[in-house]
Order: C-alpha cells, then structure tokens, then sequence
C-alpha cells in the first residue's frame, strides 16, 4: 500500500515538474504556490488523499511524504510553524495569504535577514455553521493562546499578507493593549471587505467592473458567431443560482456573510478546490465580510503594490482612515507579483533593513531614556556638594 501511495506520488510530482523525480528530492525546492495546489488536487484525484498545503516544510519529498500519509500524520501540521532558526532578536510572526500556505511567500522570506526566529501561523480550521461563522477574533483568541502556550512573550515582530494582514493587525492591537512591544507591523497589499467600503468608492469600483463585464460579454459574443458552444461546454446550475452569479457585482456588498452562496458571490472566489481547502477558503471570505476595522494607533508600514488587484479598489482609500500612523510604501507588482521572484525578494530585504532600524532603535531607547535621569542625579549631586 505504502509503494502505491508513493509511486502515485512520484507520477504526480513529476507530471507537474515536467520532469521525472527521485523520491528524496526536495518539493519545497522545486514547487511553487500554483504547483503545490495543482500536486495537492492531483493526488486527491487519485488516491482521495488531502495534503494540507503546509505539509512539504514538515515533509519535503514525496518519500516522507508517503511515510507520513501512511503514518496517518500528514495534516499534523502545528499552529505555529517554524520558518527558521533565529538568535537574540525578537522572533517575527508571518500570516500569509489565503488559506496560509507559506510556500506562496517563498520569495518573500529569502529577502529577509532576521536574527530571530521566523514563525508562520497557520488558520485554524473552526468548521464552524454558516449561522454563527467563524470571525477574525476567533482566529486572533487561538493565535494568542497559541504563543502563550509556546511560550512566545515580550517583544515581537508581526508581518501580514493580503487577508492575512488584517490577523497581522488585530494580533498586534491584542499585544499591544496587554503592554508587548510590537518592534515591526507591517502589512502587504491588506484588503477590506467591499462590505465596509465608503460608497463613493464602491459605486465608482462597480462601475469599473461593469464595464469590465462588458467588455468579456462582447468579446464571447463575436467568438461565438466563429465558434458555436457545444453542449458539453455549458454548466448546468440553478436559474436563481446563475441569476445571482451574474447580479454578483451588484449584489455581493449587500449579501450576508452568513448566506449559503455567499463565498460563490465573492470576487475571488474560483472554485474546484478539495474539500478541506475549500472549506478553510469559505471560512475566510467569510470573516472577511464579517470583519470591521477600527482605528489602530501603533505605528506600522504598509506595502501597496503598484499594480493594484482587479477584484479591490485602492486600499489606501480605506484603510487611511484607520491607520493614522501608518508609513505608506508604494511596491512594485499587482496583488499577486508583489511577493513573487525579484520583487518578493526586494521586499523582503527592505522589510530586514527596516527590522534593523527597529533593533538597533529598541536598544537605544533604554540609555537615552535614563540620561535626563542621570542628568538630574549629577545635577542634584553638585548642589548637595555646594552645601
């Protein structure tokens, strides 16, 4: 049984690299986010068998792989997974996006140079009922009980991309209200549900979409006068599903998070995922929706890509006014390039230099602090000799 799991792996692999593959090569070298999902599905299609989709730091090559699935321990993957070894500085606490597979974020973490520890803190999988979802503060609760129990305290470094920076700042508003210094916030191309939108925005952004839309519809039209549709290309889905699918730009900012078809509705919705995959995705786009910023007065930097993303407005109209402290930085790449190859690497080094400002700042602080003390005592000192 162990042989076939891992030859269908071994096939698998190799059919997504192109490429034959040797049982103890390293995945994590060779596979990127897209690939991953692609392996992860493809070996669901074959064997009914889920991968979680941090299971190749833990696991790194098809031959580990196999012993853990027949082991029964693939998906033991922990909440807080170790990215790397550090020294004497503050660790830092990465959310990646999605549904977090920190393989998405490779680049990202070879630009950076920390000296201390690099977590990753995966999602937790509530499967909670659609009528009570599960919420960011769910999520933030069982991250800081997670630290706690590692035994994670005094100052940290906190680090977000896309939906993963809204944990990146409630967990950082969480620690800074029970006195932690958070020594680096920084999140990457962060968006908000359109739900919480100001309506100028939302309207001018659907009109956009709509035209968009328009666009795609007369494009079909003119290919299908060349080349008809065949039945087997149409989908069969409900009329009132495929009317609410085609309403989605107008409705979605007015459908409850807590609806059935909601996650359907939601722009960056795709589908055809596996099952656990799917279920953590729904559960995300659901907190997103239910999620309501406040104002955060800390100070952090926030990483906006230049190219924008086509499903969001520009988040510097709406997270302004909730982050009155924040350094804007404009970065190179869309929603997605952004953390990708050079650019993820160039990101990853200006967050390092960065980091090194807030060390080498933290270790100062304490002696500029204590010298208008000291100031005083010499001071105090010489009129105390006067006499």
């Amino acid at each position: 049984m162990s042989l076939d799991i891992e030859q269908s792996m071994l096939e698998e692999a190799s059919r997504i690299l192109h490429r034959e593959i040797d049982r103890d090569e390293n995945l994590h070298e060779h596979l990127n986010i897209n690939k991953l999902l692609a392996f992860i599905q493809g070996v669901h299609g074959r064997l009914g068998i889920e991968l979680n989709v941090n299971s190749v730091y833990l696991y790194k090559s098809v031959g580990e792989l196999a012993e853990a699935v027949c082991r029964g321990v693939h998906n033991d993957v922990p909440k807080l997974l170790k990215l790397s070894d550090g020294g004497t500085q503050p660790p830092m606490i990465i959310f990646a996006g999605g549904v977090s597979c920190f393989l998405e974020i490779k680049s990202l973490l070879q630009g950076i140079t920390h000296e201390g520890a690099i977590y990753g803190m995966n999602l937790t999988d509530f499967d909670f009922p659609n009528v009570r979802p599960a919420t960011v503060s769910d999520e933030i609760d069982a991250c800081l009980a997670e630290l706690e129990r590692q035994g994670i305290d005094g100052p940290v470094c906190v680090l977000g991309y896309s939906l993963g920076g809204i944990f990146a700042l409630e967990l950082a508003r969480k620690l800074r209200a029970s006195g932690r210094e958070i020594r680096l916030l920084g999140l990457i191309d962060t968006p908000q549900s359109e739900h919480v939108w100001p309506l100028p925005v939302w309207i001018g952004y659907v009109l956009h979409r709509l035209r968009r839309r328009l666009r795609k519809v007369k494009a079909g039209l003119r290919a299908s006068r060349t080349s008809p549709v065949s039945v087997s290309q149409k989908t069969e889905i409900q009329p009132r599903r495929m009317l609410l699918h085609r309403l989605r730009p107008l409705i979605f900012r007015f459908c409850s998070p807590k609806s059935d078809i909601y996650p359907e509705l939601a722009p960056e919705w795709v589908g055809g995922y596996t099952p656990d995959y799917q279920r953590v995705g729904t559960q995300l786009l659901r907190m997103k929706g239910l999620y309501r910023p406040t104002v955060y007065d800390g100070r952090l930097v926030y990483y906006r890509a230049k190219g924008g993303d086509p499903t969001e407005c520009d988040q510097r109209l709406i997270w302004q006014p909730f982050l009155p402290n924040a350094e804007w930085v404009d970065v190179r790449g869309n929603h997605l390039s952004v953390i990708v190859g050079k650019n993820g690497v160039a990101l990853g080094q200006d967050i390092s230099r960065r980091l090194e400002r807030a060390n080498r700042t933290a270790l100062t602080a304490p002696a500029a602090a204590s010298a208008p003390f000291a100031a005083g005592v010499a001071h105090f000192g010489k009129r105390v000799a006067r006499r």
